[in-house]
């Protein structure tokens, strides 16, 4: 049986990025895998980003790179190009951050655009190509990603990207599942038909109904289980340090509304 703890969005939370190491450890894992975007929104750099390097250059830790992580990447070589696209009080949290990076650190932290292991597939937003930031929102992104992990021979897809929790299977949305009542799927089935899940974001949920969550999955040689497990945090914390900030006034009420369910 292979275990693998999943950790969302994490973005500048360092607080709820504490909290998801603290559960993953607890309950244990075979491999720990981060979804990706590291950075931006919140106001922790530097403390995330030494963490992030250490524990991906440990064997059982994966890092993803996501679109966020791409954006710091382009703008260490002086390409703001996609900075550019985004709205200005997004752009206002990404130069902040930028501020604070230290190239050398973050050139530490052993990113990859995807991970498979046992039949499993692992990447920031989606299977259908690196750099391919299409979002799995509607009935038909699903139903394509369920698609393409198919061709690509993989049972189960595991995506953040959208914030937002999911499981997605035989043409269905399912509600979230505890430990108590987990997904269990034979995986001659489901090599026909893959799952497709979302892990949401540890550090900006925006489902007001399922907060922060770890994903967890495991496999063995008939069949794979997954489950989503709380986590907890003082959010206040976290949005106290987003208040004392110097984020523009549009960005800290933006980032805000986020963490108030």
């Amino acid at each position: 049986m292979t275990r693998f703890a999943v950790i969302g969005d994490i973005h500048g939370n360092e607080q709820a990025l504490d909290a998801a190491l603290s559960a993953t450890d607890e309950m244990g894992f075979d491999q720990r895998v981060f979804i990706g975007d590291l950075l931006t929104y919140g106001t922790s750099v530097t403390t995330i980003v030494e963490k992030m390097a250490k524990l991906s250059q440990d064997g059982n830790t994966t890092v993803l790179r996501g679109n966020h992580d791409l954006i710091y990447d382009q703008l260490l070589k002086g390409n703001s190009s996609y900075k550019d696209s985004l709205p200005s009080w997004l752009q206002n949290s990404i130069d902040i951050t930028f501020e604070q990076l230290e190239p050398g650190i973050w050139a530490q932290v052993l990113f990859q655009d995807n991970f498979v292991n046992e039949a499993v597939y692992f990447s920031h937003a989606n299977p259908f190509g690196r750099h391919n930031w299409r979002y799995l929102n509607t009935q038909a992104d699903m139903e394509d990603a369920a698609n393409t992990l198919h061709m690509k021979q993989a049972c189960v897809g595991v995506f953040g990207h959208t914030h937002r929790i999911a499981i997605f299977h035989g043409g269905v949305h399912q509600l979230p599942l505890s430990q108590n009542d987990p997904f269990l799927e034979n995986l001659g089935v489901l090599n026909c038909n893959p799952v497709v899940l979302n892990c949401g974001s540890v550090g900006q949920p925006r489902d007001k109904n399922n907060r922060e969550h770890v994903l967890w999955v495991e496999t063995s040689a008939q069949a794979v289980k997954c489950w989503f497990q709380p986590i907890f945090y003082e959010v206040e914390g976290h949005l106290a340090d987003l208040e004392e900030s110097t984020l523009i006034a549009e960005a800290k009420r933006r980032i805000r509304a986020f963490h108030i369910p």
